[in-house]
């Protein structure tokens, strides 16, 4: 039998009283034991000694579902995790050495708390020097444990924020995973003796790498002028180097050796004139070494010194003393010169020898002339002869048509040629031509790598067509105008220069006048006059000349290419 009690059947007020306390207490019973406790524990324990970054993970749960887990540490809030698990990474570099105070409050969704506190002792070794520290990160990095490396890099670089070798070896970390800003950061912020060119090239390398990427477009004029001033102040201290190596050298033929690798850092250095006069003093054109005077003859070449390079070269032939190194500058003088059926003339039988110097010009030449297999065929070959080799890789890049292998090529190009300007205009030129739009932001970014160049080499004439033909292409044909007068006015017969003429005479309307130039390139080169009577705007102009047939790509030699199986003079 079931009863039941109602409120009208109670007429005395105090049972009302007594039923109605009884009531409350009952259902605040009830609500208590409806709430469940917050259960919350932690890895750690208590007097637990940690080091580098420390993941302290707690595990909470509740009936009613946690909402949030703070952490703690010496009474202040380092981190609030609300999903789990619930951790939190500590870096304990960031803190002082020995004992902290460490609490964990769990919050549930009605807002009841657990709390759980401990101490833990933070011991990076930091008692130890800078030194030993990085010296156990490098002991780590030759036994390949990077992760081992790169803790012990960063305690050192704790213990000494300007440590060296710490800086390196976290750089280098940095810049496996391709994070060059984290791999600049790091070098940067090391204490870099002015001789440690080492440094400089690591942390060339990384700017370069950086100004390379997409997203950085905006900034490669000034990561490439920060590439170009690290790369001086190595090549510079080679040349001080080579001169101290050999200051000693007294007997004539130590004299002649010493001359040539003075001559080769300076050229290297980019520094032609010098070298120039570096190796004229290895004899007179009657006695001096075949590779010295061949040597003179580049030096002259890459300063487009035509009459004087050609005294060293005519000497040599006249005494039956040339050889492929001679014939493949003569044939480079010759590109330079837009010669291109000339140089592959030149350099012909050496190509059958697999010279690499000569495989270089017939790449060049061939590309020219529209002999694209032939051009990507001599241009592996020799960058497979010499991969190292600044001319050898910017072959490759002007002559593969595999625009991986191009942009690969180009790209070693830039880091192992920083003083020579082709390949920093070629990039100018892909950079303006890919992607279907063409923004007033891009032209400018070009722009601005076609002032880079005009700022080291004023005469350069492709930086100032391509720098004409931006303009044009931006409508802005009164600034383009001047720049065509002077380069029409001092290479009237120039196949770019023609074109690109044309392509002005249309924009500003003068259509009349389009054909007179048209006219005077199908009398330059009437075998492909059709093909380019077809280049109506700039950037068609640009990628035909540039591009396609690489008319004026600035080809250069180096002593890498040229002298390829000599053995460097071993100093005094």
């Amino acid at each position: 039998m079931r009863h039941s009690v109602r409120l009208s059947q109670l007429s005395c007020p105090r049972e009302i009283r007594l039923l109605t306390v009884l009531l409350v207490g009952l259902l605040l019973l009830t609500g208590r034991a409806a709430r469940a406790e917050i259960k919350l524990t932690l890895d750690a324990k208590d007097g637990d000694k940690i080091s580098d970054v420390y993941r302290l993970v707690a595990r909470a749960t509740s009936g009613e579902g946690i909402d949030k887990v703070e952490f703690q540490i010496d009474d202040q809030l380092r981190a609030t995790d609300t999903s789990v698990p619930y951790e939190y990474e500590w870096d304990t570099l960031a803190d002082t050495e020995g004992a902290h105070k460490v609490t964990v409050t769990a919050f549930d969704s009605n807002g009841q708390t657990q709390r759980v506190s401990l101490t833990l002792t933070i011991d990076n070794e930091l008692n130890l020097s800078a030194d030993a520290l990085a010296q156990k990160a490098q002991a780590a990095m030759q036994a390949k444990d990077t992760e081992t490396a790169a803790r012990f890099a960063r305690r050192a670089l704790k213990a000494d924020p300007t440590h060296l070798a710490a800086s390196r070896l976290m750089a280098s970390l940095y810049a496996a995973k391709s994070d060059w800003n984290q791999a600049i950061a790091a070098l940067e912020k090391a204490k870099i003796p002015d001789d440690a060119t080492d440094v400089m090239a690591q942390l060339a390398s990384y700017h370069l790498q950086r100004a390379l990427l997409p997203e950085n477009a905006a900034n490669f004029a000034a990561e490439i002028q920060t590439v170009f001033d690290l790369r001086r102040k190595i090549a510079d201290s080679a040349v001080e180097k080579t001169k101290a190596q050999w200051k000693d050298a007294g007997e004539p033929d130590k004299k002649i050796a010493a001359h040539r690798a003075i001559g080769d850092a300076l050229l290297t250095a980019g520094r032609y004139r010098e070298a120039a006069t570096e190796y004229q003093q290895c004899g007179t054109l009657e006695e001096a070494p075949v590779d010295c005077l061949n040597r003179l003859a580049l030096a002259y070449t890459l300063q487009d010194q035509v009459k004087d390079a050609m005294t060293p070269i005519r000497t040599l032939t006249r005494q039956k003393r040339d050889d492929a190194a001679t014939r493949a500058i003569l044939g480079l003088m010759q590109l330079r010169h837009r010669q291109f059926r000339e140089a592959r003339a030149t350099v012909g039988p050496d190509v059958s020898a697999r010279f690499p110097a000569s495989l270089v010009v017939a790449a060049f030449a061939d590309t020219a002339l529209g002999n694209g297999k032939d051009a990507a065929a001599w241009a592996r070959e020799a960058a497979a002869i010499v991969p190292e080799a600044g001319d050898a890789q910017y072959a490759l890049a002007v002559g593969s048509p595999d625009p991986r292998e191009s942009d690969r090529a180009l790209r070693r190009a830039l880091a192992l040629a920083p003083f020579q300007y082709g390949p920093t205009l070629d990039y100018a030129t892909r950079f303006i031509l890919q992607g279907r739009t063409l923004s007033r932001d891009r032209i400018d970014q070009a722009l601005n790598i076609t002032d880079f160049v005009l700022k080291h080499e004023p005469d350069n004439v492709n930086a100032k067509y391509i720098q004409a033909l931006l303009y044009l292409q931006s409508g802005r044909a009164t600034e383009a105008e001047p720049i065509l007068s002077a380069l029409l006015a001092r290479e009237g017969n120039a196949l770019d220069l023609l074109l690109a003429g044309a392509v002005f005479q249309r924009a500003i309307g003068q259509l009349g006048r389009v054909n007179l130039f048209l006219e005077a390139v199908r009398k330059l080169d009437a075998e492909s006059y059709y093909e380019r009577d077809k280049l109506n705007t700039p950037l068609q102009a640009l990628f035909y000349t540039n591009v396609k047939m690489h008319y004026r790509a600035d080809p250069f030699l180096t002593p890498g290419t040229l002298f390829p199986v000599k053995e460097a003079a071993s100093a005094p």
